[in-house]
């Protein structure tokens, strides 16, 4: 085998030819070794060319035709970037760092809700308050912070409800780490007003009444319950009777008027005149124990039907 090998060495000796060397010559490509592509200079320094000044030179009207050129291309490019094109490519890069940041925001949640659990919460709170900045970047609404009429009419219920669980986390955290901070008041004040638009209101009262007990800040927090347990308590009839705001013949209610009220235009109209001429009758049954007594029976009753009937 040995002899083989060697008589195969003393051919390729003889034929001075490399086995392994490919069949190439300079004269079969269009690349120039040694050669700035752009300006042909003789260099073997190439530079790559950013992708924000890529960007900028395109919306600037100058063609780029290459990733890598000389020192004095890289100058001769700055040099062409204009004002107006440095400050649409700038436009242009953070609408993609957003539209990127926006198509993965539910991933912002998850990874906070789970660094929640893990009770990790300055690092949950980083990844709440980006969620938020992703949102009042894409409403675009200056320092106003978001708001859910900012939100169209088909996703409003279903961010709010986000937002609602978000705002109650970023509560427990602000209080816990910040208890008198003006991170706290915001939080709850944002909390105030998305909750009469989200979903599953009485799960997020019931979260801040439990809490008011554990709160370093309880004046806040006990301001926040008052001020979420009576958002809807003023207009509805049915609310004005129970002790708890959100208990469960309250949330069969709702969802009778929204499955089945809703649905008609007898129901919408219904729903429409209870909504006009209900405060003024809820603040008389109120305070008053005998038509109140009554009135919450009547609905209790009503309620148990409509559970029988699936509602």
């Amino acid at each position: 085998m040995e002899d083989d090998f060697d008589e195969f060495l003393k051919k390729q000796e003889a034929n001075s030819v490399d086995p392994l060397e490919p069949e190439f010559s300079l004269e079969d490509s269009d690349i120039e070794f040694g050669k700035c592509p752009q300006c042909k200079a003789e260099t073997f320094d190439l530079l790559l060319i950013e992708e924000f000044t890529k960007l900028s030179l395109i919306e600037s009207g100058v063609e780029v035709n290459y990733d890598s050129v000389c020192a004095e291309c890289i100058d001769g490019f700055n040099d062409q970037i204009t004002y107006v094109g440095k400050m649409k490519a700038e436009q242009k890069q953070k609408m993609e760092i957003l539209l990127a940041k926006w198509n993965n925001k539910i991933d912002f949640l998850k990874t906070g809700r789970s660094l929640m659990s893990q009770k990790i919460y300055p690092e949950a709170q980083k990844y709440f308050e980006e969620y938020i900045e992703i949102l009042e970047a894409v409403f675009n609404n200056g320092n106003e912070g978001i708001t859910p009429k900012m939100i169209s009419e088909d996703h409003r219920k279903h961010e709010s409800t986000i937002m609602c669980h978000l705002l109650f986390d970023l509560v427990y955290i602000y209080d816990k780490y910040e208890p008198g901070t003006a991170k706290l008041q915001y939080a709850c004040d944002k909390l105030c007003e998305f909750l009469p638009y989200s979903r599953g209101q009485g799960a997020v009262v019931t979260k801040i009444r439990k809490y008011i007990k554990k709160a370093k800040n309880k004046s806040l927090i006990k301001q926040l319950f008052n001020n979420t347990k009576n958002l809807k308590s003023g207009c509805f009839i049915a609310t004005a009777v129970f002790d708890e705001p959100y208990s469960v013949e309250l949330t069969v209610l709702r969802n009778f008027r929204d499955q089945a009220l809703k649905k008609y235009k007898l129901g919408r109209s219904f729903v429409y005149y209870y909504y006009k001429y209900s405060p003024s009758i809820a603040n008389k049954i109120r305070n008053n124990y005998f038509i109140k007594t009554p009135v919450k029976y009547c609905l209790k009753f009503i309620s148990f039907l409509l559970v029988k009937l699936n509602f």
